[in-house]
């Protein structure tokens, strides 16, 4: 699983660019004023194809030019979720592929007549009905056995039956069985640390649902998961290997994984089997973290082992992978076809997913190099019982990760100033962090957040023993607080998140002065910007924290924030709002809005239930 304080560290490694150089006053007196630029639009662009078994599947870096009637060219590219932007200058245009992409063994490519209004918005969706299709291959050419692969077909024929399973913060693999009905089988170290609500199955990037866990065999590391199945209509049941009194696999056969490592989309490695031990499988297919539970197949297509552990060269070799045989699944099963008899299947009802579409990196860092840090303060330290409580967005993040560069390197930026360094050459803290990062995380998802992080105190006897022995006793210390589960209310209604759960974190400090022994788990949880929307009025919404703490947990720990972040944190997606979300509509908040509004704290809302933290 995946603590907060791994999340927080990757979002700190962001790198945003310098300001650019300002021109100086006295040169743009000397020089005329510029023509007026011509009013421009901004058309929005959607790339998607429907494959054969009627799923949307966006089309990502596409390349298109934008082509005037007075030959104006401009140029763009879909981002990973098929969408792009582009600002021009009013008329109409046509909007053509650079070169056409090659979907399930056709070509596509589009050539449409669009047309820019100055001053507003259009959208153009590019998809099946108004692409121009082409064979993949010249006609009546066989194609040759390096291009059919038959990790080629198996990936075609069974992408849609292997899914990414969430459990709280950690997420791996699971894969459709031909068993029991249709059951989803997944690695138990995947779902163990989860409870019970927080399983979900993602079966496509916009459709997550609920999992019921019927059985787990940690010792075999085997969890079978059940969702409803309306899901399951149309999707491929990946056959169980049934060897008939032969090896499984034999060292030398090829194989193939399928899964979601690390922050990647369904992905498939392939490699031999190096060695068939007892129980597992070792091989050199690739796999990572997130590969976990994903399925293991053979060249016909059969599931022969669960993807689960690696051993890799302390050096920065490739290492091995181990995956548990699938026969071992057999006593899990088992408990689970009893329980399927007792219960029944979870809500086919979906939950709440990551959006599709990005802030611009370019935005965000342009955004940073103005804002002004001091905005932020209060989306930090917000303390709720023994918790230390922040509020992060894309804005504040990349505003932190500015400032925090500006405060290290304060002298260093002066002396490169003193000495003409080209801005190129100047010291960044994160300099890498580029629009690729699109590919590797989230920072740029427009959503908010929140970190609950447990708080260090002294114990009473620890500091009585002090103020009766004196100062060089050791002092000893725990935590102040232990997440058990968080949740949020908009005007007092629950939020559901997007993604969420709470996770250890340890601490092991002892020397002549401290002793610091203690594990506590902290939270994090994502939730869609909706949640934050003020009325028409542009009154922020009421939204207060509730977090439920093992050392305390006969009540919530609950606190309202300030209608100053709410509206901060809701108003920093403006841009974002005009550029990608035209439609919805954006009203900022107005703070003073809320000033006659009664506290929840002040009301019955959750009276019983929570300990208020004024």
């Amino acid at each position: 699983m995946t603590p907060w304080l791994s999340i927080a560290r990757a979002a700190m490694m962001g790198l945003l660019a310098g300001a650019a150089p300002l021109l100086a006053q006295s040169d743009q007196a000397r020089k005329p004023a510029p023509a007026p630029a011509p009013k421009t639009g901004n058309l929005i662009i959607s790339a998607a194809l429907v494959d054969r078994d009627m799923q949307v599947r966006p089309v990502p870096l596409h390349a298109l030019t934008l082509v005037g009637a007075t030959a104006d060219t401009f140029t763009t590219r879909t981002d990973v979720s098929g969408k792009s932007t582009v600002s021009v200058p009013g008329g109409p245009y046509t909007l053509t592929s650079v070169a056409p992409i090659l979907f399930q063994g056709q070509r596509y490519a589009w050539s449409v007549s669009v047309s820019v209004v100055a001053g507003s918005s259009g959208e153009v969706a590019l998809t099946n009905d108004n692409a121009t299709v082409s064979e993949g291959v010249e006609a009546g050419t066989p194609l040759s056995a390096d291009r059919v692969d038959a990790a080629v077909a198996l990936f075609d024929r069974l992408s849609h039956s292997v899914f990414r399973i969430e459990a709280g913060l950690a997420h791996g693999s699971g894969f459709l069985a031909d068993t029991l009905g249709g059951v989803v089988i997944t690695n138990s170290h995947v779902v163990e640390s989860a409870e019970s609500d927080q399983v979900a199955v993602v079966l496509d990037s916009t459709t997550k649902v609920r999992a019921a866990l019927l059985a787990r065999d940690p010792d075999a590391d085997i969890a079978i998961l059940r969702i409803h199945p309306d899901h399951l209509v149309g999707r491929v049941h990946i056959p169980i290997q049934a060897p008939a009194g032969q090896p499984a696999v034999v060292a030398g056969e090829r194989l193939i994984a399928m899964g979601f490592p690390l922050h990647q989309g369904l992905t498939i490695t392939a490699g031999i089997a190096s060695s068939v031990r007892a129980g597992a499988i070792i091989s050199d297919v690739n796999i990572n973290p997130g590969n976990s539970g994903g399925p293991l197949l053979n060249l016909g297509g059969e599931i022969v082992a669960v993807n689960t552990f690696g051993d890799f060269s302390a050096q920065g070799g490739p290492g091995v992978s181990g995956s548990v045989l699938i026969a071992r699944a057999g006593p899990a099963l088992a408990r689970a076809g009893t329980e399927m008899a007792r219960i029944g299947p979870p809500a086919a009802s979906l939950l709440p997913t990551l959006p599709t579409d990005r802030i611009e990196i370019a935005t965000l860092r342009a955004f940073a190099d103005t804002a002004d840090p001091k905005r932020y303060r209060g989306f930090t330290d917000i303390h709720i019982g023994g918790f230390d409580v922040a509020l992060q967005s894309p804005a504040q993040t990349f505003v932190a990760i500015k400032a925090y560069e500006n405060e290290i390197a304060k002298d260093r930026k002066k002396r490169e100033a003193v000495s003409g360094l080209p801005e190129a050459e100047r010291y960044s803290e994160v300099r890498e962090y580029r629009d690729w990062v699109e590919y590797i995380g989230t920072q740029a998802t427009p959503v908010v957040a929140f970190s609950i992080v447990p708080r260090v105190g002294e114990t009473g006897g620890s500091l009585f023993g002090r103020m009766m022995l004196g100062s060089l006793v050791k002092a000893t210390f725990k935590f102040k607080g232990d997440v058990r589960g968080a949740q949020l209310f908009a005007n007092q209604v629950r939020v559901e998140p997007i993604k969420g759960g709470h996770a250890p974190v340890k601490m092991y400090i002892d020397n002549q002065w401290v002793s610091l022994k203690d594990v506590a788990d902290q939270g994090y949880y994502i939730y869609d910007i909706e949640a934050l929307r003020p009325d028409s009025a542009g009154v922020p919404p009421s939204i207060v924290v509730a977090i439920r703490d093992l050392k305390d947990p006969a009540k919530l720990k609950c606190k309202e924030l300030a209608p100053a972040v709410v509206s901060q944190a809701w108003n920093d997606f403006e841009d974002f709002f005009a550029q990608k979300r035209p439609a919805a509509g954006f009203r900022r908040a107005n703070p003073n809005a809320a000033k006659d509004r009664k506290a929840a704290s002040h009301t019955d809302f959750m009276k019983q239930d929570c300990s208020w933290q004024i």
